[in-house]
């Protein structure tokens, strides 16, 4: 899964020479939380966000008000704008993008084409992509379970799935960091869509692997957890 899947296309921009009071306008209008400064090449110099605005502002002035004008303050946004930028490439990974955030401790990230501004990848857009690539939306059963090192993920779901006629609609695994122990573990997950019967969760147990959750989807936006150890 590549960045241009996910990202914001044609995101809105301002010149570095743009008024800080115009900037607030822009992003009151159009409800955002940060722009994209670029110059004459469209080539990504900075970022300006709606802290950077408020900061900007003088006390008694609120940046969201309807007394804002162009001009109420005229010093251009190059003058708060944050030119260290971390850009990430529009065919990368998006895995990619989220460590950039991660990493930086930042909402968004411009995507490049080239030495050009092609997009953005904010938050938002990583928590689509995480929804959309693990939930189908429909009807089934969501089991958790813990992996071998080295382990084949699908060879193991398959040989379980077997004879079963369920359908795997998303398999994964990854490694997770336990927040109270410490202990790091391998764990799988399989998404089967449809009326999934509960032999295929006695089916993972008895292939050894110990079964985390078991959460049931009776209808879309509908998930009960039924089994928890």
């Amino acid at each position: 899964m590549t960045v241009d899947m996910w990202m914001t296309r044609d995101p809105l921009t301002i010149a570095p020479t743009t008024a800080i009071s115009a900037a607030a306008l822009l992003m009151t209008r159009r409800k955002v939380r940060r722009l994209v400064v670029v110059d004459g090449e469209h080539r990504v110099v900075g970022m300006v966000s709606a802290g950077d605005i408020a900061r900007a502002f003088p006390p008694d002035l609120n940046p969201t008000s309807a007394a804002v004008t162009d001009r109420s303050v005229p010093a251009p946004v190059a003058t708060i704008m944050t030119r260290a930028i971390c850009s990430v490439a529009s065919g990368a990974a998006m895995e990619e993008a989220a460590r950039l955030l991660r990493a930086h401790k930042i909402g968004a990230v411009p995507v490049v084409q080239g030495s050009r501004l092609a997009g953005i990848v904010t938050e938002s857009d990583l928590f689509r992509a995480l929804v959309e690539m693990s939930d189908p939306g429909e009807p089934g059963v969501r089991i958790t379970f813990e992996l071998d090192e080295g382990e084949d993920v699908v060879a193991t779901m398959l040989a379980v799935c077997r004879g079963h006629h369920a359908r795997i609609a998303s398999l994964f695994s990854f490694h997770h960091r336990d927040a109270r122990t410490g202990d790091r573990r391998r764990l799988g997950v399989i998404r089967l869509a449809g009326d999934v019967p509960e032999a295929i969760v006695d089916a993972v147990w008895r292939s050894r692997h110990r079964v985390l959750t078991v959460v049931r989807r009776a209808a879309a936006g509908d998930e009960e957890t039924v089994r928890e150890r």
